[in-house]
């Protein structure tokens, strides 16, 4: 079986280093804009709708009862740091990607924003699990 590396730089991902598309309408076939030049972004935690998707916990919470009524999720009050980091992981995929990933269907998230979504909802005791195929 092949060994996934874990950890990446948002440099090494073509879903994101992509020059942005032009046109709106083709906003699925391209990336978004990281790099080195001038006019790119030196991470992909920079772009202006990282925050709002990745890290806000309204639009976490959106996205956890979304899936509850798809009967994916049971969600219950108080949402945990876990759940809130779980489903930031999920939309930071979402939004890179543009479909859902799993089973067979693996990418790596870049450490930077694996990063940021621990910072901003960190593990009590500092401890992670790796990628777990989840809806299976």
């Amino acid at each position: 079986m092949d060994t996934v590396r874990e950890c990446v730089c948002c440099h090494d991902l073509v879903e994101l280093t992509d020059p942005p598309p032009v046109v709106v309408e083709d906003f699925d076939n391209g990336g978004r804009g990281v790099g080195v030049g001038p006019d790119q972004l030196k991470c992909i935690t920079l772009d202006s709708e990282f925050h709002p998707i990745c890290i806000l916990r309204a639009a976490l919470k959106t996205a956890l009862l979304q899936r509850q009524n798809l009967g994916l999720e049971n969600v219950r009050e108080p949402l945990s740091y876990r759940i809130l980091r779980l489903s930031a992981y999920r939309q930071f995929t979402c939004w890179v990607h543009k479909r859902r990933l799993g089973k067979g269907v693996r990418r790596v998230a870049p450490s930077c924003a694996v990063l940021r979504i621990r910072q901003e909802y960190p593990s009590p005791d500092g401890n992670y699990v790796g990628f777990l195929e989840a809806d299976d």
